[in-house]
């Protein structure tokens, strides 16, 4: 019991500073996490990216994102607007499925600069509603979650293109 409560503590750290590490270059190494694999090539930017205060237009325009993430976000907006119309009740495989798509995304990132930092107001709550469905244990609090995932969805699409 000590052992737990020296562990949780060091292991909530340890994963809140992985979500605070920017994406992808050529020159960066993998991080494997819970919920997905987030990499640093850009230590100046990932300080500033802790600070998820709302998210700004680009001078009243959406941030552009780059051609290669795209399809990612699609594809997980798609697989939780079909679960919805279904009716599904299979959560935990939903959740799976967010998970892969989000790594993807992550792996494809060479986003930089102030569209990076905006993008990752979206994301790194995001993510958080992907691990909350993952750990969800009853219908109720996983249908919670994939109401505050689809609201997710539609704040991505008022700021991003």
């Amino acid at each position: 019991m000590k052992l737990a409560k020296l562990i949780i503590p060091a292991l909530m750290m340890f994963i809140t500073a992985l979500f605070s590490v920017g994406c992808k270059n050529a020159e960066s190494t993998d991080i494997t996490t819970e919920s997905s694999e987030i990499v640093d090539h850009h230590d100046e930017e990932a300080e500033e990216m802790t600070d998820l205060s709302p998210i700004e237009l680009n001078n009243g325009e959406k941030w552009a994102v780059n051609e290669e993430m795209k399809p990612f976000i699609d594809d997980a907006e798609k697989l939780l607007s079909a679960y919805i119309k279904k009716g599904d009740v299979d959560f935990h495989s939903l959740a799976e499925k967010l998970r892969e798509k989000n790594q993807e995304l992550i792996k494809s990132c060479t986003m930089e600069g102030k569209s990076h930092q905006e993008l990752h107001k979206w994301l790194e709550p995001h993510l958080e509603l992907v691990d909350e469905l993952i750990d969800a244990q009853d219908a109720e609090t996983a249908n919670a979650i994939i109401a505050k995932l689809s609201d997710s969805y539609k704040l991505y699409n008022q700021y991003f293109d």
